[in-house]
């Protein structure tokens, strides 16, 4: 993933969270502790992404940054606070003109 690019924001929230009983999986009668990942935001920017070591950080990666729309910041940051597992899916180049 590069600056730039569009991806859309996906979170798969961890047992016992309260956050994971969503209005749509309660309708849905679901009553496991762990519900389907849920899309947050779809087509964020990337604005900047850093690449870690796995010395410094003890595992290799990256930290990548997107510009959220403030009506899902909330779940985002709900998401970043319990430790849920956030992903962002990229979106094609096709796909992400549409905007």
């Amino acid at each position: 993933m590069r600056a730039g690019a569009l991806a859309d924001v996906w979170v798969a929230w961890p047992e016992a969270t309260s956050a994971a009983t969503s209005t749509a999986g309660a309708a849905a009668g679901r009553t496991s502790a762990r519900q389907l990942p849920e899309q947050l935001a779809d087509a964020v920017e990337v604005v900047a992404v850093r690449q870690r070591s796995a010395a410094l950080a003890g595992a290799a990666g990256a930290d990548v940054e997107v510009l959220v729309p403030s009506g899902v910041l909330p779940s985002v940051l709900q998401a970043l606070a319990v430790e849920a597992d956030v992903v962002l899916v990229p979106v094609p180049a096709a796909a992400g003109s549409r905007r």
